[in-house]
């Protein structure tokens, strides 16, 4: 996978970008750099905290990344693996469908 954000063709490789969660009203909920599966439109992001898993969970509807891809966030959960960075931190999954 590379790592880089991918400028050249973000709908065919995997990538990371940094990015914004958003709620319905477009109002910014965290700053993720996200891991993006393109041919899946599935991925991932970490945050720090339960309690902050808890309130993106909780709201949010799409997501942009830096590199100006703007999606909707399906079945956004947390992910039941033990891969954690620490002990706190929690990778949220998901699907997606690409927006305009």
């Amino acid at each position: 996978m590379n790592d880089s954000p991918n400028t050249k063709n973000p709908a065919k490789e995997n990538y990371e970008s940094p990015a914004t969660v958003l709620d319905r009203d477009n109002q910014p909920l965290a700053s993720v750099k996200a891991r993006l599966w393109p041919e899946k439109c599935c991925g991932g992001f970490w945050l720090p905290t339960p309690e902050d898993a808890r309130r993106v969970q909780e709201s949010a509807a799409t997501l942009r990344t830096q590199d100006g891809l703007h999606i909707r966030l399906l079945r956004l959960h947390k992910c039941p693996g033990f891969h954690m960075p620490t002990t706190d931190a929690i990778h949220l999954e998901f699907d997606y469908e690409p927006l305009g």
